[in-house]
């Protein structure tokens, strides 16, 4: 079976280091020990391998969203997360709808384990909602799986309560499973919350990632039926076993941390959301439809528009030091994914950078 070629991946691995000011880069800065309030000692190189993997985390999980532990399947990030849940819902012959622009993992784990992968669009012009007649009519001919994102990556777009209701009501009419990736979704105001519930449709994946800087422990979950985590829990025996050890240890050590983590870096993606309201208020070339949370927006821009806009990122690199996603890795070419989770001064001067290159693309 072919897998896929991950591209965005590819181009974000190329361009982690690049750039001074960057505005592509899709988490918060990441934390360190220290930062952390933590010592050497809470690293251990070893931990329990009971038969449910990685009891600890799995409690730490259903404590947080308040769900049996039995409801929990610890992994190694969301990517992995999502990777075991594609690998246990779908397969060859299984038809998934997928949102459209997307986070490209999202349909290439699908079809890595060779199901049929169907886009559904989301529009600027509609804030970037869920098109339920659609998704509506693609359960009813036959699709068993929804795939979308909560914030909504890359526009940073929140999943509504309503369209909530739709899915819910779409999943237990029509027999799909909906899944949704909330790794963005800790940029809500508290209480932690989640769109899985047991006994519904929804199946959840998150990490100590995006809104924590924690990326680089690799420590995620996903919330599912006790008969999928089952599941799950038979594949990863053949993938990863167990968490790291010393990222599980330091994630638990950290844990009571994360809601004090998590409110310090909101309040820093709003502050910042300020200045990048105020710069798109200025111009007269790009459109958005401004998230209401995190530290993403996409703006599309006109300029660009036929163009080959990984081409005219790639010279704004090399030009300006400035990075922005282009819009072809999220399959919405002629638009940029812009990000403001670093520091203010950074992001004025990217931002001014930015201007100046779309007023010489405009000519």
């Amino acid at each position: 079976m072919d897998i896929p070629p991950f591209r965005y991946m590819a181009w974000a691995k190329a361009h982690s280091s690049r750039g001074r000011f960057p505005l592509h880069a899709s988490g918060i800065p990441a934390e360190s020990l220290e930062s952390l309030g933590l010592d050497g000692a809470a690293v251990r190189l070893s931990r329990p391998n009971p038969p449910p993997p990685d009891p600890e985390v799995a409690a730490a999980v259903a404590a947080r969203y308040g769900v049996p532990v039995e409801c929990v399947m610890p992994a190694c990030g969301t990517h992995h997360a999502n990777y075991m849940l594609a690998r246990v819902l779908a397969g060859p012959g299984t038809t998934v709808l997928c949102e459209e622009p997307n986070y490209e993992a999202l349909p290439g784990v699908f079809r890595a384990v060779g199901a049929r992968v169907l886009p559904f669009r989301r529009r600027r012009e509609e804030a970037w909602r869920l098109p339920i007649p659609v998704i509506r009519r693609g359960v009813e001919a036959g699709a068993k799986v929804v795939v979308t994102t909560d914030l909504h990556n890359p526009s940073g777009a929140r999943l509504l309560p309503d369209d909530l209701a739709a899915l819910d009501g779409i999943g237990r009419d029509l027999g799909a499973w909906i899944l949704v990736d909330e790794v963005y979704r800790d940029f809500l105001p508290p209480p932690f919350g989640t769109s899985f519930h047991p006994g519904g449709p929804f199946l959840a994946t998150s990490s100590v990632t995006k809104v924590y800087g924690l990326g680089g422990l690799r420590i995620g979950w996903a919330l599912a039926a006790p008969e999928i985590v089952d599941r799950m829990r038979d594949l990863n025996d053949y993938l990863v076993v167990n968490l790291p050890a010393p990222s599980a240890s330091v994630a638990l050590a950290a844990w009571e941390r994360l809601p004090g983590i998590a409110a310090r870096n909101r309040a820093h993606g709003l502050s910042n959301l300020r200045i990048v309201r105020e710069w798109v208020r200025g111009r007269g070339d790009v459109l958005w439809s401004e998230p209401e949370a995190g530290i993403s927006g996409f703006l599309e821009v006109p300029a660009l528009r036929g163009k080959d806009d990984v081409a005219w990122v790639e010279g704004l690199f090399e030009e300006t030091g400035v990075g922005v996603v282009p819009g072809t890795m999220f399959f919405e070419p002629g638009s940029l994914r812009v990000s403001w989770g670093m520091d203010e001064g950074r992001l004025r001067e990217g931002l001014a950078l930015l201007g100046g290159a779309l007023d010489r693309l405009r000519g």
